[in-house]
């Protein structure tokens, strides 16, 4: 009885929260401002490592998950997969397919599944070529010319799920053969995931090569893990609960152990590992994001500016 109300009253603080996001500062920056602008017009989704298992078990799974709650449009969102392997669009849907289909799929979900994969569209090229990206930039274009028969912008948004060490190749080709050209506007966005560099030294040196080719504005570094439901709870489990905001201290509390546990091993990602190993994929970043939201002070507010300050402290 009593974890059902602990949960009742979680959810409600959780809306609560997230109506608190909803609500626009009086100190607008221009860039939210830009944001804060209806979009119109196509919106082309490039994944590029699209072969990969970090594609396959993540990437794609989520923007089907985006389509079926009516964010990813289909007469406006083209999805393109990238990478080396030699293969049509009907064997790559085929490969996600098998991930998107679960033991109780109703049939209702199985023609969605269907509909969604109908989106996507596979080139095969190499990540160090421009012949490569310049035929993935020619079947971009003819899909925005076919989709902006009326007023809007083009937008063009690449999610690297590709190791770190060709994001500067690949960020060139982009940069030199793919950016967005429409005379009605939009945007061309970069989507970099962890391990970001192998050290300090690394990251601070891939930072400088992308902030050569990109504007700042253009680049967005994310942790996945944080995407998780659980993880985000923990945010208003600890700031927006009367019962655990002021117990969540060390007189109250004797030890904190974070594990993770995986039914999985390194099935098809060996290569991966072998170059960056299970510290740099798993400890460095994911866990570490979890210590600090366990650990860190209470922040100004749960805009994400405040949240990343009080973690960095």
């Amino acid at each position: 009885m009593a974890s059902a109300k602990l949960k009742e009253v979680i959810t409600e603080k959780k809306k609560q929260v997230v109506e608190i996001e909803k609500k626009p500062s009086l100190k607008t920056s221009d860039s939210f401002s830009e944001m804060s602008v209806p979009e119109t017009g196509c919106l082309s989704i490039i994944v590029l490592g699209a072969s990969g298992d970090l594609a396959k078990k993540k990437t794609f799974p989520a923007l089907y998950n985006l389509y079926r709650q009516g964010f990813l449009q289909s007469n406006e969102v083209h999805i393109f997969g990238y990478a080396r392997s030699k293969m049509s669009d009907d064997e790559l849907r085929a490969r996600i397919r098998g991930y998107l289909i679960k033991k109780d799929t109703s049939p209702e979900q199985s023609e969605d599944v269907s509909k969604f994969l109908q989106l996507i569209k596979y080139v095969s090229g190499n990540y160090d070529s421009d012949e490569g990206f310049q035929s993935l930039d020619k079947e971009i274009s003819a899909h925005e010319f076919s989709k902006n028969t009326q007023e809007g912008s083009s937008r063009r948004l690449f999610y690297l799920a590709l190791p770190p060490s060709v994001y500067p190749p690949v960020c060139r080709m982009i940069r030199f053969n793919c950016m967005n050209k429409s005379d009605l506007g939009g945007w061309t966005r970069v989507v970099v995931e962890k391990p970001f560099g192998k050290d300090l030294d690394t990251s601070e040196d891939l930072s400088a090569q992308l902030g050569e080719l990109f504007e700042e504005k253009q680049i967005y570094r994310i942790d996945h893990y944080l995407g998780k439901e659980l993880v985000q709870n923990l945010l208003v489990l600890r700031f927006a609960n009367r019962l655990f905001l002021p117990l969540w201290n060390r007189d109250n509390i004797a030890n904190v152990q974070i594990v993770f546990r995986e039914q999985i091993g390194t099935e098809g990602r060996g290569g991966y590992f072998d170059e960056y190993g299970i510290i740099r994929d798993i400890i460095q970043n994911h866990l570490l994001q979890v210590l600090c939201l366990v650990a860190m002070e209470k922040p100004v507010s749960l805009k994400p500016e405040h949240i990343r300050d009080e973690k960095v402290k």
